[in-house]
């Protein structure tokens, strides 16, 4: 029996609405599970880092779940992690292109190039060794601490600077207590944290020097993940367009900026050998200019 036209289109957007409401349900109830590294010590430097993460994630309108890894673990073997996709689904780390080679990078610098900029951390005794240096040549009679396998070593060696190099960032400390070394560079927004931690072992910000190289951090997927990929970085363009982006950096970091007092600073500016040529420099509103 033939069904009344209107009927007939009735029954079919009848049906076609249960069969969105049914992929929707199995949608939703798909959710991607985002793995991260966790601090398992209480570090708050990745703290900006899983906030805005989030933030992008929730602008993407991804159905996820994030999991925090509570593990410790090198920035190499998390990169591995990542590229197995066993333990880890994203990390975030500085740019190079070794890295960019074997893993997938959303190419939107997580802390606005300002990881670029660091800041001596010296023992209270060694702060006039750092007082009288104007030029490169200057520093290069100095000796740099600096993690085993961190982009920033090379960077430094680059230039003719002399690092000695920890196999854990938290040696790092003790070592430059010990004299092992004589400053240890750290990024314009996370040595504070690091000074208060260690004020009362003596340690303190130099208030003399900074070093810039342009570097960028990014988050890593693994080569294939096409579709967390594009998340992030739609999530992440959508932060910076309505303005919460702004918001959280600011929120994280103005008074860590103002604490720097960089006018006041003498600037040595250094080459980035590892800056892949992809890095988009010339997208000005992805950088912090002070």
């Amino acid at each position: 029996m033939l069904l009344h036209p209107q009927l007939a289109m009735r029954n079919q957007w009848l049906l076609t609405l249960c069969l969105a409401i049914l992929l929707s349900a199995k949608a939703y109830g798909e959710s991607v599970s985002v793995r991260y590294l966790a601090s398992t010590t209480g570090d708050q430097r990745s703290d900006y880092a899983i906030e805005l993460l989030y933030l992008a994630l929730e602008k993407s309108g991804l159905d996820h779940t994030m999991v925090g890894v509570t593990t410790r673990m090198q920035q190499q073997r998390a990169l591995q992690e990542v590229i197995a996709g066993e333990r880890l689904d994203v990390m975030w780390t500085m740019t190079s292109e070794d890295r960019e080679a074997v893993a997938r990078p959303i190419r939107f610098p997580v802390y606005r190039g300002l990881i670029g900029i660091r800041l001596p951390l010296v023992t209270e005794a060694r702060i006039e060794s750092l007082a009288s240096v104007e030029t490169l040549r200057d520093l290069q009679n100095l000796q740099a601490g600096q993690g085993y396998g961190w982009p920033d070593t090379e960077i430094l060696a680059y230039n003719s600077l002399s690092v000695i190099t920890g196999g854990d960032y938290r040696q790092l400390f003790p070592m430059l207590l010990q004299n092992r070394f004589d400053y240890f560079p750290r990024s314009v927004l996370e040595i504070w944290a690091e000074a208060e931690a260690y004020a009362e072992d003596g340690i303190v910000v130099s208030p003399h020097l900074a070093l810039h190289y342009p570097a960028a951090v990014y988050y890593f997927v693994a080569p294939d993940n096409d579709a967390l990929a594009e998340a992030i970085e739609n999530g992440l363009e959508t932060a910076l367009a309505d303005g919460s982006l702004e918001a959280l950096f600011l929120g994280f970091y103005e008074h860590y900026l103002a604490q720097a007092r960089l006018d006041d600073r003498v600037i040595l500016e250094l080459d980035n050998p590892l800056l892949p040529a992809d890095t988009p420099l010339d997208r000005a509103e992805l950088w912090y200019r002070p």
